[in-house]
């Protein structure tokens, strides 16, 4: 150490510098003491001695290796834990995949099931369509043998109309120029077309239709007139 007042180098534990006669102060003494213990316990890693070197790299090592496996062990719980959450191969997973099939395809039999119900509902709710009067054998059966009325009419289209009136004519064989009216008329089993139109109107209608059917097929003849100013067109 070193006197704080002339600089002499003194030896350790002196209490008067021999240069100067100044005192030594004891915490100067302290201080190089405390260094110098520090400096024993851990010197510079240049001062170490190969042993010590060694010692320390293998201390280093370790704490790297340490860390490492650390790692290993906790990327192989974390692998483990994955594989314990998922199927265990390909075949368990068909298998889950076949009965969720099976799920699938018995849930849709309810399915057909509740539509033939409802579409046998529907059915059981129609009505039976009202047959057509150009699909009955007569349009109107007893217009030779009772007066017709506006009433017995109504609601009739002009077509029917039309083939009413005709109809009292058909009853006795008169034929028709109207090709629309011959294929009506023969498709009726009563129908036999025997006269010429011109013939029956010229020497037939006045004898063999009686007053009912006069009457009537006047009676016709104005309705008809009366939606239409041109009355049915026929062949069209």
């Amino acid at each position: 150490m070193r006197c704080t007042q002339c600089g002499k180098e003194m030896p350790d534990g002196a209490r008067f510098c021999t240069n100067c006669g100044a005192q030594m102060n004891q915490n100067m003494y302290d201080q190089n003491t405390y260094n110098q213990n520090t400096y024993d316990q851990n010197p510079p890693e240049q001062n170490l001695s190969p042993i010590q070197k060694l010692k320390k790299e293998w201390k280093d090592l370790y704490t790297v290796v340490a860390i490492v496996v650390v790692l290993l062990v906790a990327a192989l719980i974390g692998l483990a834990v994955k594989k314990m959450n998922e199927p265990k191969n390909t075949k368990e997973l068909d298998e889950i995949q076949a009965i969720l099939d099976e799920e699938d395809e018995e849930e849709e039999p309810k399915e057909d099931v509740m539509e033939e119900e409802t579409e046998e509902e529907e059915i059981v709710e129609e009505e039976p369509e009202v047959q057509s009067l150009l699909e009955q054998d007569y349009i109107l059966p007893n217009s030779n043998a009772t007066y017709l009325t506006q009433a017995d009419l109504a609601g009739m289209t002009i077509q029917e109309i039309n083939y009413a009136k005709n109809e009292i004519y058909a009853r006795h064989g008169r034929r028709f120029k109207s090709q629309e009216l011959t294929n009506y008329f023969t498709s009726k089993s009563w129908y036999q077309g025997t006269y010429d139109p011109d013939d029956f109107d010229a020497n037939y209608s006045a004898s063999v239709l009686n007053d009912y059917e006069k009457k009537n097929a006047e009676l016709l003849r104005q309705v008809e007139f009366s939606m239409n100013p041109n009355g049915y067109q026929l062949d069209q």
